[in-house]
């Protein structure tokens, strides 16, 4: 066995006295230096620790105790309280704040929901007229520029019937 399958087993070995170590462990701790200081060290602390009592709290620590945190509580109570003091102090287990910063922001946002679908300006409203659409005011700027262009062409039609019939009569061209 190589050393690290022997020093897996130094824990299971250490913890019980019962537990006999193998014939291939033994053989391995007589021949590898390292491994056996290793394994003694680990049953030297084992030791240790099964001796070693933890020592006994004084039969006062508890009144001694309950008396500082008693004090400790009256210190708060009378010490002064500044403007945003009640902010930090919990209700039911959530600082202050936590749940106001909430409201605040599910009002802005209502706020803004009510804003965003009915703007404070007052837009014009339709009394019955109905506008027409983009469309059908393109055709209608059409049909008056056709008209228009109707009469230019009129126009030129009477300037030609004048000098055909050579008049000449200045007064009849001024009135158009």
């Amino acid at each position: 066995m190589n050393c690290n399958q022997i020093q897996e087993k130094f824990l299971d070995l250490a913890l019980t006295d019962t537990n006999p170590v193998s014939s291939e462990v033994s053989t391995h701790l007589a021949g590898c230096a390292e491994c056996a200081q290793l394994y003694s060290a680990l049953r030297e602390t084992m030791w240790a620790m099964d001796a070693w009592q933890s020592p006994e709290p004084s039969q006062y620590f508890n009144t001694r105790f309950q008396a500082r945190l008693a004090e400790v509580k009256r210190e708060e109570t009378l010490a002064p309280v500044g403007v945003f003091d009640w902010l930090r102090k919990p209700a039911f287990g959530v600082p202050v704040w936590r749940p106001m910063a909430a409201g605040a922001l599910v009002f802005a946002l209502a706020l803004g929901a009510t804003m965003y679908k009915s703007p404070l300006v007052n837009t014009p409203t339709r009394t019955g007229a109905t506008e027409a659409s983009a469309a059908v005011n393109d055709l209608q700027k059409l049909e008056k520029n056709q008209d228009l262009y109707s009469d230019f062409d009129l126009l030129d039609d009477l300037k030609t019937d004048a000098s055909q019939t050579g008049s000449g009569n200045k007064g009849s061209s001024a009135e158009l």
